[in-house]
């Protein structure tokens, strides 16, 4: 079993040290020093898997460069911490902080068009969703051409699922480096070449880390480094890196994340295989919860097949998804609940928070939401009750248009639901069919289809209050310019985190 995106040499030795045996051991609970693996959600100090680590005397890697500062690491990206954990479950400090990228390369196409956007990068296809966070650039704005990287999951089928993307250059510069991590395949010893993804890589003049030529096999995970792009889909590689495994026997572990494969009492989160035992624990959740694409926090120990046994686990189910965006009406410190369109929400311990106002300070959390604030909320809804899994505050909007799945339909009080917000129709909107005629009211709810049609719906705020102008019916497939027209709208920071169904980021009502 490989970690995805293994950290090789002095973090390999960091590992080494933490599973010592006169240590304790601790996985964000279980007691001791150990690795906690997670997505950056907040800083002030910074969090991550729910426990703000002190970093006043951390040491952060970033891509396998000491010495590096907080202020080089982005919110949303994952991460690796070794460090302590306090008997507070909540609280710790942190030795180690230590990124390393999926991805850094030059775009060569960008989907806009599709309900699921995307865009591709040395041979991969970089799926954009809904938590996808841009720094340094909006989705809207990037070019074919540009170099960024990313922080990510290569899946099985040949693409990677983006956590952030962080803007590097226009364009390649001469000698700049790009590098990319994958299972190798097609291995050709004799003309020294190998395969990633549908990528060719010539080895001829590589430099080898952590391992030499003759160790190469089909099947091994590593990563390769050039100075130049690709030239007829092969690319030359200056270094070869093994990726080493991230853990070793008795090693305390903790981790969040997307489920990706699962059988029996075995199942894989961010390519650890974990072993659910007869004395793991649920919390909040049951072993019929855990299914693919479902999110889960895990915490174990490392076995002798390098799998994490779990000792604890928390599977995040949800009814449905929502996306929208708006002004906090009121904000309860107490519970931890805020209310946006008449709506209350909560948050979780892995709620990611992102502040892209002018004014953004180092620190944003729950704590520093105020009432009047303008935010993008990107959740979930189960039993009635909403959850944040993002938090985005920017700066107010004042035109703008979103793109939802119409969720249900009432002709009787000429009501729709779009992403759980109830939008009442009215003789003041101007309604328009897929071919961009103006119908009724009547009519309009007739051509929709409760779970399957997609409107454009577009407004502008009064205040704090959106008045919608247009609804218009759209396929699944919708055009370029619809698409980037919604993405554009407002601050290109906030717009810059659109998901899935291109749009979604600009829900309001």
């Amino acid at each position: 079993m490989f970690f995805n995106k293994a950290l090789v040499g002095l973090f390999f030795v960091l590992l080494l040290m933490a599973c010592s045996p006169d240590d304790d051991r601790v996985a964000d609970g279980i007691g001791g020093t150990g690795i906690s693996m997670g997505r950056v959600t907040a800083f002030g100090s910074i969090y991550v898997n729910g426990v703000k680590y002190e970093t006043d005397t951390s040491n952060f890697i970033r891509d396998r460069e000491s010495g590096q500062l907080q202020e080089d690491f982005n919110i949303g990206e994952f991460v690796y911490i070794r460090g302590d954990v306090s008997e507070d479950k909540v609280t710790g400090i942190a030795q180690d902080v230590i990124f390393s990228d999926i991805m850094e390369g030059a775009i060569t196409a960008i989907d806009t068009t599709s309900v699921d956007q995307s865009i591709e990068i040395l041979s991969y296809k970089v799926n954009i969703s809904a938590m996808t966070l841009f720094h340094g650039v909006a989705f809207s704005d990037l070019q074919i051409g540009n170099v960024v990287e990313v922080s990510g999951f290569n899946q099985s089928h040949g693409e990677i699922d983006a956590l952030t993307i962080r803007f590097v250059n226009p364009v390649l510069q001469p000698g700049e480096e790009i590098e990319l991590e994958g299972n190798i395949s097609n291995l050709d010893i004799v003309n020294k070449t190998f395969s990633i993804n549908t990528l060719n890589i010539d080895y001829s003049v590589a430099a080898f880390e952590n391992l030499v030529e003759g160790e190469l096999f089909d099947g091994l995970l590593l990563t390769v480094v050039s100075d130049q792009s690709p030239i007829n889909n092969i690319l030359s590689a200056k270094t070869v890196l093994v990726e080493e495994q991230l853990a070793v026997e008795g090693v305390a572990l903790s981790l969040s994340g997307r489920i990706s494969e699962v059988s029996s009492n075995v199942f894989v989160v961010n390519g650890v295989e974990i072993i659910i035992s007869d004395t793991t624990e649920f919390i909040n959740s049951v072993q019929s919860d855990l299914a693919e694409d479902v999110e889960a926090k895990v915490t174990g120990v490392i076995n002798a097949n390098n799998q994490l046994v779990a000792t604890t686990i928390e599977a995040f189910t949800f009814d449905s998804e929502i996306t929208l965006e708006g002004f906090v009406q009121s904000v309860n410190p107490d519970t931890q609940t805020f209310e946006l369109f008449n709506q209350v929400f909560g948050v979780s311990h892995l709620t990611i928070y992102q502040d892209l106002t002018n004014n953004a300070g180092v620190t944003f959390n729950f704590g520093d939401l105020l009432v009047g604030d303008f935010v993008k909320i990107v959740g979930v809804v189960k039993d009635g009750i909403n959850t944040a899994l993002l938090v985005s505050r920017s700066e107010p909007k004042q035109v703008f248009s979103f793109r939802s799945v119409v969720s249900s339909v009432n002709p009787d009080t000429l009501e729709l639901k779009l992403s759980a917000i109830d939008v009442q129709l009215d003789d003041s909107m101007s309604l328009l069919d897929s071919s961009n005629e103006e119908v009724s009211i009547s009519s309009f709810l007739n051509l929709l289809d409760a779970g399957t049609s997609y409107v454009i719906v577009k407004g502008e705020f009064e205040g704090m209050i959106f008045i919608i102008t247009n609804i218009e019916l759209v396929s699944e497939e919708v055009s370029s310019s619809d698409s980037g027209n919604s993405g554009n709208s407002g601050n290109s920071g906030n717009s810059g985190n659109n998901g899935n169904n291109g749009n979604n980021g600009n829900n309001g009502r």
